[in-house]
């Protein structure tokens, strides 16, 4: 082709995208700066992609059309950059699309930045319509674009672990980019080529605007494929754990760490045949045992060749009680959601209740009076989960929860969780609540559908403040062994908060993943225990392990489930009754002795009062 070179090469790979690739081009073609060239590189397509590409170019004579054998991705990226002749290079996948501004923008940002690269936020595009505004940045918040150009420095690995290694949100320097090429015949090729450019560079500018369209969930999508091909992610890992760790950057061996567990459970989150999940959870904590990237805990048992014995099922991968409360409308709703989790081999037993409903007959079935050691004889499962009846795990809740055990050190996991008011109920808010009892994030996060955990140490006063929603939590099995009975059966509407503490306590720390992972009804439909029921609990609840907690614990887990039981009385006598009764129990219990401790911000003053418990901080 002559004339003079193009200020951007656009290097379009396509491979099987025949519904897409016309929108892809079309988003070229819209671009408020026209002066670069887009190569469309077919790559041995099975379906029309090449010829709905060569009719969306429709003699642009901005655009080549090349066709090549299929060799995967990163070969028709080299194709891409061989042939190039702009100065600056731009990766677009075919299935993907650009905002109209984001040659325009990011030219000028490269330019304002004197850098060899520059990146910007994502929109994703969901199949059902949806989009969710993303920074591209791991676990990080997405400012408004007036913001402007921010520098991110990469002189320390764990930074550079946090950046998107995607090729396509980016606008670089052609000889920034120089020899370096991506790995063919490889998936999950753009990792190694992201990492050698950050390596070689101080800073990546980055833009708050989301100017690259990114399609999620695609069929056929690599990163959502349940394949066999989910293992190479462990063989490029291997190839980077040396460039990373030789690099003298600050931060090297925890940067890769980080990288790892990450890249490691976002595999894991789309595996739903439960050999190969397995099978895939125990190599990959090999290799992280191996590199010291986590403690080696047992990795699941290890699949029996050929068909298993009838005698000897497979281990669940979670075992789930439910508790039956007597309302068929919120056990539906239970059921439904643990029907659609996406974590193959979830046991189920359902506790209370004279006999299971029909579409319960599949699960066990308990009496409400089961203690927890009991109902840890049941299963062998590594983990464990205890919910309510109305409440909804998300469909991918209890996989991202498990694999986050299944891959790391810690014994619990929790996530934030949708909180859903009764019509007509405006005691407490609906909303997103992040699973600590102040809510302390105040609004919801991010939305990251690729937000992973991060560890939270517990202090005792920080294992107080866990809300006690068990709806979006899962345990090791090894660790409610270890903490010993519980003061209440399962089934009892106390016995959830007594777990929680007990277990936080006991784990010293929590795997925390800030989404909403759930839907909780704010108050069950059920009749109030009435009474002082709430403070005999926490007056006569001898926790094993409690050093450190602050003075006055009693009281808060005390004003807390009273909280929980006013709704439930009928009439403003009936809850100035049940105060009356809480002042009176809390002196005749002793408490709040002490200074008392720190209280919820959604405790109703009166109950504050008659607890004796402090205002909550700068009320």
């Amino acid at each position: 082709m002559g004339g003079p070179a193009p200020a951007v090469s656009v290097i379009v790979p396509v491979f099987n995208v025949a519904r897409h690739v016309a929108g892809c081009i079309a988003s070229l073609k819209a671009q408020s700066s026209g002066d670069f060239e887009a190569l469309v590189i077919d790559d041995g397509s099975g379906d029309d992609s090449a010829a709905q590409a060569a009719d969306a170019i429709a003699g642009d004579p901005r655009f080549r059309l090349i066709r090549q054998e299929n060799r995967g991705l990163g070969a028709a990226r080299n194709v891409g950059l061989e042939r190039a002749r702009g100065t600056m290079i731009a990766f677009l996948d075919g299935d993907d699309r650009l905002a109209p501004g984001f040659l325009e923008r990011m030219r000028a940002a490269l330019a304002e930045s004197g850098a060899g690269w520059v990146a910007c936020a994502l929109r994703l595009c969901l199949p059902d319509g949806r989009t969710i505004d993303h920074p591209a940045i791991h676990n990080a918040p997405l400012p408004a674009p007036e913001v402007g150009l921010q520098r991110h420095a990469l002189d320390d690995c764990r930074a550079i672990a946090r950046h998107f290694p995607s090729a396509w949100n980016k606008l670089y320097r052609r000889d920034f980019i120089g020899e370096a090429r991506f790995p063919e015949g490889s998936w999950f090729e753009d990792h190694e080529f992201f990492w050698r450019l950050a390596l070689r560079a101080d800073c990546l500018p980055w833009l708050p605007e989301p100017l690259y369209l990114h399609s999620r969930d695609r069929e056929g999508q690599i990163t959502g494929a349940d394949d066999e091909r989910a293992f190479e992610q462990i063989a490029v890992l291997e190839r980077l754990r040396p460039v990373i760790e030789e690099s003298n950057r600050a931060g090297a061996a925890d940067g890769f760490a980080l990288l790892a567990r990450r890249l490691l459970l976002e595999r894991a989150l789309v595996l739903r045949n439960p050999e190969r999940r397995n099978r895939f959870l125990a190599q990959a904590r090999a290799f992280l045992a191996r590199h010291g990237a986590a403690l080696p805990n047992p990795p699941p048992a290890a699949p029996v060749a050929g068909p298993a014995p009838a005698t000897t099922p497979p281990r669940p991968a979670l075992a789930v009680a439910v508790v039956e409360t007597g309302d068929a409308a919120a056990l539906a709703r239970t059921r439904a959601a643990l029907d659609a989790q996406s974590l193959p081999g979830i046991a189920l037993t359902l506790l209370g209740g004279a006999a299971p409903p029909a579409d319960w007959a599949d699960a066990g079935h308990a009496p409400a009076s089961l203690s927890l050691q009991a109902f840890l004889d049941t299963t062998d499962s590594r983990h464990v989960a205890l919910l309510r009846a109305g409440q909804a795990p998300s469909p991918d809740a209890f996989m991202r929860l498990v694999n986050a055990l299944d891959l790391s050190d810690e014994s619990m996991a929790m996530a934030g969780f949708e909180r859903l008011a009764f019509p007509g109920d405006d005691a407490t808010p609906s909303g997103y609540h992040d699973g600590w009892t102040d809510n302390r994030l105040a609004a919801r996060p991010p939305a990251q559908v690729d937000f992973m955990g991060e560890r939270q140490p517990l202090s005792p006063a920080q294992a107080l403040r866990l809300h006690h929603c068990g709806a979006a939590r899962v345990f090791r099995r090894a660790l409610l062994r270890r903490i010993g009975a519980l003061s209440l059966p399962l089934a009892h509407p106390f016995a959830g908060a007594e777990l929680v503490l007990r277990a936080a306590l006991a784990a010293g720390a929590v795997d925390y993943t800030p989404l909403a992972l759930a839907q909780v009804p704010v108050h069950e439909r059920r009749r109030a225990l009435g009474g002082t029921a709430a403070l005999r609990w926490a007056a006569r609840l001898a926790l094993t392990s409690s050093p450190g907690l602050p003075e006055g614990w009693r009281a808060v887990l005390a004003a807390r489930m009273l909280q929980a039981e006013m709704p439930m009385l009928a009439t403003q006598r009936a809850r100035q009754r049940q105060l009356n009764a809480a002042w009176l129990a809390a002196r005749l219990l002793r408490l709040g002795d002490g200074l008392p401790a720190g209280v919820d911000p959604e405790t109703p003053a009166p109950l504050r009062q008659a607890l004796g418990l402090a205002p909550p901080e700068g009320a």
